[in-house]
């Protein structure tokens, strides 16, 4: 798992969801925003097989912790480096 998906993971399990989430459901949200370049493209995404229902206010969330895990992965390599 990249430094970016265990931010996520962390940040999708302790912000959206009071009760844990099971790896295999954090590991298929991950294989989906990892197929998707763009949000837009995040919510035409086939969601067939996933546990949990996600209607679009919950995927623009999702999105936007994806996006802040990237940046925090980002920073993270920066600090290391420097």
């Amino acid at each position: 798992m990249e430094k970016r998906e265990e931010i996520f993971a962390g940040f999708l399990q302790r912000r959206l969801f009071p009760r844990p989430l099971a790896p295999e459901m954090i590991a298929f949200e991950i294989a989906i925003l990892n197929e998707c370049e763009f949000e837009r493209e995040y919510f035409r995404v086939n969601r067939a097989g996933a546990e949990f229902p996600a209607n679009r206010a919950l995927r623009r969330e999702i999105w936007g912790l994806w996006e802040n895990a990237q940046k925090h992965a980002e920073f993270a390599e920066f600090i290391e480096e420097f």
